[in-house]
């Protein structure tokens, strides 16, 4: 397969899987334009959860018997991880994003099968990585007390790669190069396959759907803001989960109909909120029918909402 020229430091490849796609009928010049000499930033997608019109839920008042641990390293290292390569330039990151970024093409040719993992834990910007490591922390850590640590972590991992792969699948079907103009104002051509994929929202969506199986009746606090003021809501989780994923559903089929597969990578949301909430399905058939439970561990009283 003939590699195309670069542009922002991705190699652009002819059409491949699932279909021929003839330049007639993707609408391409029949000539690529020359690639500026100058590196350009690189284009990829982001799997950040912060969507659902600016409400950002807060952490619970109360504290869990046992500490979140797991939770708290999972925050660190993507800190550290996105820290590390910031810090070292402009330059440095955009390439640990392209060679630790999932790239559909590769996973779909059997390579490069570790950034179904090391994507996770990549983020683009600031308010990227923010915001899903507060999701990250408002959800993971009743998800960890009630599965306990190794198998938060397995199902953590299991719902991130099961929403990158479901995001694949997705983009084979349905995805169409597209022509995006670089700063030059010149046409470039882009396979939305050889876009790199970063984020931990795949996994994190995979913690939502978890959570609505097995807190459903919990409740969360919402920061909003109302002009410049800040309000804070209280509605009950399932509630929120459940406009969170309808969003994510219907901001999907718009992609697809307008065949516009760049920047929030919504298929990988649904397709891990739907793989959490599967996981978890059989467990939530043993959850009792009370409010919470109630843990007494030396002087203070513990409480933890299960349903």
């Amino acid at each position: 397969m003939k590699p195309l020229p670069r542009y922002g430091g991705l190699p652009y490849f002819e059409p491949f899987l699932p279909r021929q796609r003839s330049p007639h009928h993707c609408r391409l010049p029949p000539i690529i334009p020359e690639v500026p000499e100058k590196r350009e930033n690189i284009l990829y997608r982001e799997k950040s959860v912060v969507t659902v019109f600016k409400l950002m839920p807060l952490p619970h008042d109360r504290q869990t018997a046992k500490r979140p641990v797991l939770t708290w390293l999972l925050i660190a290292v993507n800190l550290l991880v996105f820290l590390y390569f910031y810090l070292q330039g402009e330059w440095r990151f955009e390439l640990a994003v392209e060679e630790l970024g999932m790239v559909p093409y590769y996973v779909v040719r059997g390579e490069r099968l570790h950034t179904l993992i090391t994507s996770m834990f990549m983020h683009g910007s600031w308010e990227h990585i923010l915001g899903n490591m507060l999701y990250l922390y408002v959800f993971g850590c009743p998800l960890e007390a009630r599965l306990g640590r190794a198998k938060f972590l397995a199902f953590y991992l299991v719902s991130g790669v099961l929403a990158s792969l479901i995001h694949i699948v997705v983009e084979a079907s349905f995805a169409e190069p597209m022509i995006l103009y670089n700063p030059y104002g010149k046409p470039v051509f882009v396979d939305p396959l050889l876009i790199p994929c970063v984020g931990a929202s795949g996994a994190i969506s995979g913690l939502l759907g978890g959570y609505l199986n097995l807190f459903p009746r919990s409740r969360l606090r919402l920061l909003t803001f109302f002009f410049f003021l800040p309000l804070v809501l209280s509605v009950q989780a399932s509630t929120f989960i459940l406009m969170w994923f309808l969003y994510q559903l219907w901001m999907g089929f718009l992609s697809i109909a307008a065949s516009y597969f760049a920047g929030v990578a919504f298929w990988a949301h649904v397709g891990g909120f739907v793989a959490g909430w599967l996981i978890t399905l059989p467990a939530s058939k043993l959850v009792k029918k009370r409010s919470r439970v109630t843990y007494y561990k030396g002087r203070i009283w513990y409480e933890i909402p299960v349903e």
